[in-house]
Protein backbone atom coordinates (compact mmCIF):
# COMPACT_ATOMS: atom_id res chain seq x y z
CA UNK A 1 0.00 0.00 0.00
CA UNK A 2 1.38 3.31 -0.94
CA UNK A 3 0.78 6.52 1.30
CA UNK A 4 1.85 9.87 1.17
CA UNK A 5 4.13 11.69 4.11
CA UNK A 6 2.08 13.97 6.69
CA UNK A 7 4.81 16.44 6.65
CA UNK A 8 5.14 16.45 2.92
CA UNK A 9 2.78 14.98 0.77
CA UNK A 10 5.49 13.30 -1.14
CA UNK A 11 5.02 9.59 -1.54
CA UNK A 12 6.26 7.11 0.40
CA UNK A 13 8.84 5.31 -1.03
CA UNK A 14 9.67 1.36 -0.07
CA UNK A 15 12.88 0.42 -0.25
CA UNK A 16 13.35 -2.09 -3.32
CA UNK A 17 15.08 -5.40 -2.77
CA UNK A 18 17.08 -7.83 -4.82
CA UNK A 19 16.91 -11.83 -3.80
CA UNK A 20 20.49 -12.31 -4.01
CA UNK A 21 20.86 -9.84 -1.06
CA UNK A 22 18.77 -11.53 1.55
CA UNK A 23 20.82 -14.32 3.00
CA UNK A 24 23.73 -11.15 3.22
CA UNK A 25 21.60 -8.64 4.77
CA UNK A 26 20.15 -11.40 7.24
CA UNK A 27 23.40 -12.28 8.16
CA UNK A 28 24.35 -8.46 8.83
CA UNK A 29 21.25 -8.17 10.97
CA UNK A 30 22.47 -11.31 12.82
CA UNK A 31 25.85 -10.50 13.55
CA UNK A 32 25.18 -6.80 14.53
CA UNK A 33 23.18 -8.00 17.59
CA UNK A 34 25.99 -9.45 19.61
CA UNK A 35 28.58 -6.58 18.11
CA UNK A 36 26.42 -3.80 19.63
CA UNK A 37 24.94 -5.42 23.00
CA UNK A 38 27.60 -3.23 25.25
CA UNK A 39 26.70 -0.31 22.87
CA UNK A 40 22.99 -0.91 23.27
CA UNK A 41 23.23 -1.11 27.06
CA UNK A 42 24.73 1.86 27.63
CA UNK A 43 23.32 3.79 25.02
CA UNK A 44 19.71 3.05 27.12
CA UNK A 45 21.20 3.54 30.48
CA UNK A 46 22.68 7.07 29.11
CA UNK A 47 26.16 5.76 29.82
CA UNK A 48 27.42 6.27 25.74
CA UNK A 49 28.70 9.68 25.28
CA UNK A 50 27.22 11.63 22.52
CA UNK A 51 30.25 11.08 19.61
CA UNK A 52 29.72 7.42 20.26
CA UNK A 53 25.61 7.73 20.17
CA UNK A 54 25.53 9.63 16.56
CA UNK A 55 27.60 6.60 15.43
CA UNK A 56 25.57 3.36 16.90
CA UNK A 57 21.58 5.16 16.25
CA UNK A 58 23.68 5.77 12.88
CA UNK A 59 24.20 1.95 12.81
CA UNK A 60 20.84 1.20 14.27
CA UNK A 61 19.26 3.04 11.30
CA UNK A 62 21.62 1.01 8.77
CA UNK A 63 19.92 -1.97 10.33
CA UNK A 64 16.48 -0.99 10.52
CA UNK A 65 16.73 -0.10 6.39
CA UNK A 66 17.34 -3.69 6.14
CA UNK A 67 14.58 -4.71 8.08
CA UNK A 68 12.11 -2.21 6.36
CA UNK A 69 13.49 -3.69 3.12
CA UNK A 70 12.60 -7.04 3.76
CA UNK A 71 9.55 -6.20 5.46
CA UNK A 72 7.95 -4.73 2.37
CA UNK A 73 9.59 -7.54 -0.10
CA UNK A 74 7.74 -10.43 1.84
CA UNK A 75 6.26 -11.33 -1.73
CA UNK A 76 9.80 -11.98 -3.24
CA UNK A 77 10.52 -14.68 -0.41
CA UNK A 78 9.85 -18.69 0.19
CA UNK A 79 8.16 -19.63 3.35
CA UNK A 80 11.54 -20.21 4.49
CA UNK A 81 12.74 -16.95 4.06
CA UNK A 82 9.97 -15.76 5.30
CA UNK A 83 10.40 -17.64 8.77
CA UNK A 84 13.84 -16.43 8.44
CA UNK A 85 13.42 -13.12 8.26
CA UNK A 86 10.87 -13.34 11.11
CA UNK A 87 13.28 -14.74 13.63
CA UNK A 88 15.97 -12.33 12.77
CA UNK A 89 13.36 -9.78 12.98
CA UNK A 90 12.06 -10.94 16.63
CA UNK A 91 15.96 -10.95 17.28
CA UNK A 92 16.57 -7.92 16.87
CA UNK A 93 14.09 -6.56 18.47
CA UNK A 94 14.94 -8.81 21.95
CA UNK A 95 18.77 -7.67 21.16
CA UNK A 96 17.32 -3.75 21.28
CA UNK A 97 15.36 -4.06 24.20
CA UNK A 98 18.44 -5.88 25.90
CA UNK A 99 17.02 -9.18 26.42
Amino acid sequence: MEGTTACDGQPVERPKADIKDFDKDMNTIQEWNPANAANIESFWDGTMDPESSTSFTNSMDEIGNLIRKWKYNTDLLDDQQKQTFEEVKKAHSYALMGS
